[in-house]
């Protein structure tokens, strides 16, 4: 993306320095032989602006390329000025506002060092700001000994995958003596060996939750596989389904099965029964899903409930499966089993497709012997 929006500019700069051989006749050793920074990124600027005007920045990657450059131009404007003046930061900023212009605002201000396009994915290479760590063990001030790659993929941005490349600093302690010798700094919003941001496990999270995405299309925005996003949903969407409040003031139950996995080479079809809230006055919503589909599996369940909720339930919902209504009888008596609206429609409908069959049948015969 950075090197497509900058190659005419780099062409340009070639234009400049081509110029500068042919006049070296009238031009000192000076001129000649050394390259003037002020002098050749002016060409660089001009050629930018001009390729953007001419609207030859036709491609929305190209362009990005074009104001990611001047942003880093403006950015290190910013840095010179005000380390070279001792200037404050502006006050508008939310981390160093008003502060006097140090290598270290400066170092923190470029935490996002560079940015390219690999195999169409956007690979970031960032680091830490920290510039004073103790030692966990001793507490002395560690020196930085060495930096170490790592990998992490972070949310996605304009409909690509984003890998952050941190370059992560390892610490070691200046005392001969101290056993901890050597560590790997961390970061809260990276976990150790994991591979996506901690922002991007709540998005894929997130994601998934939301009645439009899907696992697998949250996982191919990422550019990860399927077990990975479902990892993440599992681990933080068991403390959510678990909490015992959901079960409150719950006074009518639907049951139903779902076939999750269809049959393969290797296992039958799949099945598992969600338990829902239907309860008037408010909104269906999830209470569980249980693996199986059986009247063993519902009555497991129901018999994990205190008999003061079990009490509570006026009306259940079920399909015509006998194994649930036998379920229901045990452990609901005394809540009043219906049908649900689509199998009370599906059994209507099977029974007149079934009763009209018959009937053609019946007339065709009639018709056949006295036609």
């Amino acid at each position: 993306m950075i090197r497509a929006s900058t190659r005419t500019s780099r062409r340009f700069q070639s234009l400049q320095l081509a110029a500068v051989v042919v006049r070296g006749a009238t031009l000192s050793r000076f001129q000649r032989t050394t390259m003037v920074s002020g002098h050749s990124e002016g060409w660089a600027l001009y050629a930018e602006r001009l390729m953007d005007e001419l609207g030859y920045l036709h491609d929305p990657a190209y362009r990005l390329g074009y104001l990611a450059a001047q942003m880093m131009r403006a950015l290190r404007v910013v840095i010179d000025v005000g380390l070279h003046t001792g200037r404050r930061v502006d006050d508008r900023d939310p981390n160093h506002g008003g502060q006097v212009w140090t290598p270290q605002i400066a170092e923190a201000m470029r935490a996002a060092m560079a940015a390219a396009e690999v195999g169409g994915e956007l690979e970031v290479l960032v680091e830490t700001t920290a510039d004073l760590v103790g030692c966990p063990e001793c507490g002395a001030v560690a020196r930085a000994k060495d930096r170490r790659p790592v990998w992490v993929r972070d949310l996605p941005v304009g409909g690509r995958p984003v890998v952050l490349c941190w370059h992560k600093r390892v610490w070691c302690c200046p005392h001969a003596l101290c056993p901890k010798r050597t560590w790997t700094e961390t970061h809260p919003a990276i976990a150790p060996r994991a591979c996506l941001t901690e922002r991007a496990r709540q998005w894929a999270f997130e994601q998934v939750g939301s009645p439009a995405c899907a696992v697998a299309w949250t996982a191919r925005a990422f550019g990860v596989g399927w077990a990975t996003v479902m990892r993440v949903v599992t681990a933080r969407g068991t403390p959510v389904v678990d909490v015992p409040a959901r079960l409150d003031e719950v006074t009518a139950v639907g049951v139903d099965e779902t076939a999750y996995l269809r049959a393969g080479p290797t296992h039958p079809t799949l099945f598992a029964t969600g338990v829902a809230d239907l309860s008037p006055d408010r909104p269906a919503r999830l209470l569980d899903v249980v693996a199986g589909r059986s009247g063993t599996v519902l009555a497991a369940w129901l018999a994990a409930r205190d008999e003061q909720w079990k009490a509570a339930i006026s009306t259940a919902s079920l399909d015509p499966f006998r194994g649930y209504a036998s379920a229901l009888g045990r452990q609901l008596p005394d809540a009043v089993r219906v049908l649900d609206p689509f199998h009370v429609v599906r059994l209507g409908l099977s029974t007149v497709d079934e009763v009209d069959g018959e009937v053609h049948a019946l007339l065709r015969a009639a018709y056949e012997q006295n036609p």
